[in-house]
């Protein structure tokens, strides 16, 4: 099968340790680039306008969906389109963590799907180990290591001769970090609904169970599948239920005190990360504002919230379901922001383009569905798939009416 795309179809594995070179080159290579320049640059998502533009990245290039668009397209036969589905989802996917993952390379493993499956984590967690090398390298440095700051002079003078005038390493650390938390924490969770998530496997000659999406013959929790299931919850526990209920509880003064049990080097550390992660959000703790900290925790929870949706309903009659969900959370999201009109930090404008993306498909799907549903006798889920478009549609409507509005009165 082809360990280094979203439908891991079938293909004839051949060439051994070559194909793991191939895996390292395309998974592993260009995620070191990226750090690199996060790292060069001191990208921190959650305190500029790009948090926005990779919250609704994440969701469009979810690879449930994507994966859903891949089957569908190649059963019609339709290269143009899947073509075009190859650029855009590239262009999306890099937010996922998923570089090239839709220009179907040959690389291939003769193992378990659940195996090449779980590689995914090593990709998600590798940028952290980076985080690691970087800053034990800076630990070195600062005991004047000779090897180090012979290693490390050169660069650096390059950097801040040409790119950057000063830079701050241990600022650019935890921007890191910060950002790579955000992007893996979509990682790390999609693959654990990829090994966690059953759907039901229907028989004529036998009773029916419940499997794999992604490999069908075997049972659900059997003996072969807890060896992956175990180690994926515990991931999950630790990666993407921990971050939300501690931004969560961050700005109450109970959990303060219980953080004060940690050595004062560790909460010195915690305290700067949370406070990178909280963005604009930690402005309300000003005197006489309301503390809105807590609302950084809200485009982690979009994120669970879609995924999790995208991986119940993993068939194409879900998609307009799927699409009107997506719409909801980010009108939902848009109008919640305490500080949209300042910070723009859901980057409305590129919200309200994806809006009406997302509603043109629910009406050429939709209604392609409500016809099919009327003439099978199905008026509820007609009635239901012609009424899709109509929160989204409402919503753009009365922005586009505000914005005449506000241009008249200039």
């Amino acid at each position: 099968m082809r360990a280094y795309s979203y439908d891991m179809s079938c293909t004839t594995c051949s060439g051994g340790w070559i194909n793991i070179l191939k895996y390292i080159l395309v998974a592993f290579v260009q995620l070191t680039i990226l750090y690199l320049v996060v790292l060069l640059f001191s990208i921190n998502i959650p305190s500029s306008k790009l948090q926005g533009i990779v919250l609704v990245s994440q969701m469009a290039a979810s690879p449930m969906l994507i994966r859903v668009f891949v089957i569908d397209l190649k059963l019609q036969k339709s290269k143009f389109m899947y073509r075009v589905l190859q650029v855009f989802g590239t262009v999306f996917g890099i937010w996922n963590l998923d570089f090239f993952r839709l220009l179907d390379f040959d690389i291939c493993f003769k193992t378990s799907p659940l195996l090449v499956q779980s590689l995914d984590f090593l990709v998600a967690l590798y940028p952290f180990g980076l985080i690691l090398l970087t800053h034990l390298a800076m630990l070195l440095h600062n005991y004047n290591f000779t090897l180090v700051r012979a290693l490390c002079k050169r660069p650096y003078n390059l950097i801040t001769k040409c790119c950057r005038k000063s830079w701050d390493l241990k600022t650019s650390t935890i921007d890191a970090f910060v950002t790579f938390m955000i992007l893996s924490y979509v990682k790390i969770y999609n693959v654990c609904l990829d090994i966690l998530v059953p759907v039901m496997i229907y028989s004529k000659y036998h009773k029916n169970r419940y499997g794999l999406y992604m490999n069908a013959s075997l049972n659900y929790f059997s003996p072969h599948h807890l060896w992956y299931a175990i180690p994926s919850i515990m991931i999950g526990l630790l990666f993407i239920i921990c971050p939300v209920i501690i931004l969560l509880l961050y700005p109450y003064s109970c959990f303060q005190r219980c953080l004060s049990i940690l050595p004062y080097r560790w909460q010195i550390l915690f305290h700067v990360i949370v406070d990178s992660v909280q963005g604009c959000y930690k402005n309300g703790t000003e005197l006489g504002t309301r503390d809105c900290r807590w609302f950084s925790a809200i485009p982690f929870a979009i994120r669970f919230v879609f995924s999790a949706i995208c991986a119940i309903s993993v068939n194409t009659a879900s998609l307009p379901y799927i699409a009107q969900v997506f719409v909801l959370l980010v009108i939902v999201t848009i109008i919640a922001d305490p500080y949209k009109d300042i910070f723009k930090q859901m980057t409305r404008d590129f919200s309200i383009s994806l809006l009406f993306l997302a509603n043109l498909y629910m009406i050429i799907v939709g209604m392609d569905y409500s016809f099919i549903s009327i003439a099978s006798n199905d008026f509820h889920f007609g009635i239901i798939m012609a009424l899709a478009p109509l929160p989204g549609g409402i919503y753009m409507l009365a922005y586009a009416v505000k914005w005449i509005i506000a241009h008249k009165k200039c």
